[in-house]
């Protein structure tokens, strides 16, 4: 990012989850701005905010308070996330309103929105309920994706983890995890088995035992050889776009489309009774719609 005014704000920003999100909303900002011939960089839009604020007419004075909302109904209606091809739901459209917000509150313009322009976070919330997937609902949100939905669901399957802790995945750990296991297999004669690792979570502290399934990581090997990466991240998404996916892929099942979904990469308890089934003589059931024995 080699607008100054935006480098300030995303540096100030402690999570650095947060200030990948907030980039990446600003970054969609500004191609909307394109699109509406508004000034196309961060300093620039703080130099004619600086002009309107001095203006008496009331609508040239409070013209980006006034742009928000309709940046939030933009996102709903005309634009097109580049893997998506599809707008945001209202949830992720609200939430990419704050980076904007944020951006001008620390350059100490505050925007002044009108009380009923945006929907409120507690009222978008309320509209969504936990939902726990069980195995056969599952398969068939997995018949729907493509080949990176496909992958998030398999991989959120077996991991068990956070959103937070899914997204922050390192690419290069588990291709090398991955790569690993392969060679080993073949100086042992077998074929490649499950891999075994474990992360830190972001929130306590502490590592977390994870397993990737043979047929995640079939489902790995082709994804890292066709996906474009943007940084060092398993998975380019953000919590909310995450949600996406998982909304998406399960309205699109004729069993599902009338269920509303949590932004929570947590699938369901019902999958793996506990961290550790995969280790034991159970039978292991695979969302691909197959029975198989650890």
């Amino acid at each position: 990012m080699t607008d100054k005014a935006v480098s300030e704000w995303l540096s100030s920003l402690k999570s650095d989850r947060t200030r990948t999100e907030y980039e990446d909303r600003f970054q969609i900002w500004l191609e909307y701005s394109k699109a509406k011939g508004l000034p196309q960089s961060g300093t620039e839009q703080l130099e004619d905010m600086k002009k309107r604020r001095l203006q008496q007419d009331q609508k040239e004075k409070f013209f980006y308070d006034n742009e928000v909302p309709k940046f939030f109904q933009w996102l709903q209606t005309e634009f097109k996330g580049k893997r998506t091809n599809k707008p945001l739901s209202e949830s992720s459209a609200l939430s990419a309103t704050t980076a904007i917000r944020s951006f001008f509150a620390y350059h100490r313009y505050s925007l002044e929105i009108a009380k009923d322009a945006l929907p409120s976070s507690e009222k978008v919330k309320s509209i969504l309920e936990d939902h726990a997937f069980d195995i056969y609902q599952l398969r068939e949100m997995f018949k729907y994706g493509d080949l990176t939905e496909k992958t998030i669901l398999s991989c959120a399957k077996d991991l068990w983890l956070r959103a937070s802790d899914f997204i922050a995945l390192d690419r290069e750990t588990i291709a090398y995890l991955i790569a690993q296991e392969d060679e080993k297999a073949k100086q042992e004669k077998r074929e490649s088995d499950i891999i075994e690792f474990e992360v830190i979570t972001q929130k306590e502290k502490e590592p977390a035992s994870c397993h990737l399934s043979k047929d995640s990581i079939e489902l790995l090997k082709e994804y890292l050889k066709v996906h474009s990466f943007k940084n060092g991240h398993l998975f380019d998404v953000t919590e909310e776009s995450l949600s996406d996916i998982l909304r998406r892929m399960a309205k699109k099942s004729e069993h599902l489309n009338q269920a509303k979904f949590e932004n929570k990469v947590s699938l369901s308890s019902q999958i793996r009774n506990n961290h550790d089934a995969r280790k034991s003589d159970r039978t292991r059931y695979e969302i691909h719609g197959r029975k198989t024995h650890s």
